[in-house]
């Protein structure tokens, strides 16, 4: 039997450039020569362990590096769950250490998906 839990290494390598330095965050944030290195790991549980899974969990860290800012953790936890195949329902955290670069949130997500059956076209 095929186990729910996956567990995955991840890594990250991106650089950006900016042709007009915001570091003030007036109209937004846009970092100059940014360079970030990163590995982590990723965790993820399904059930039923398909993509037509009605529970999911994702829980993932990494540990980054960015020039001006030094080391750092990012981290990210999602809970996801199904009803009756058209609703569904998102609750999930993202954060960082960063002291520059942050991108803290909290997440609540309600979707509902339509049958194609309403649809005219999509007999």
């Amino acid at each position: 039997m095929e186990s729910k839990w996956r567990i995955r290494p991840i890594a990250e390598l991106s650089y950006n450039d900016a042709t007009e330095n915001f570091t003030s965050g007036i109209p937004y944030y846009t970092p100059d020569q940014y360079f970030s290195q990163g590995l982590g790991v990723d965790v993820q549980y399904r059930n039923p362990d398909s993509f037509d899974y009605r529970t999911r969990f994702i829980g993932e860290i990494m540990g980054k590096h960015e020039r001006r800012d030094g080391y750092y953790l990012t981290g990210r936890l999602e809970i996801e769950h199904t009803f009756d195949n058209f609703w569904s329902i998102r609750i999930g955290s993202e954060i960082s250490t960063s002291g520059v670069y942050r991108s803290n949130r909290l997440f609540f997500t309600v979707s509902h998906v339509f049958p194609r059956k309403l649809l005219p076209f999509g007999k």
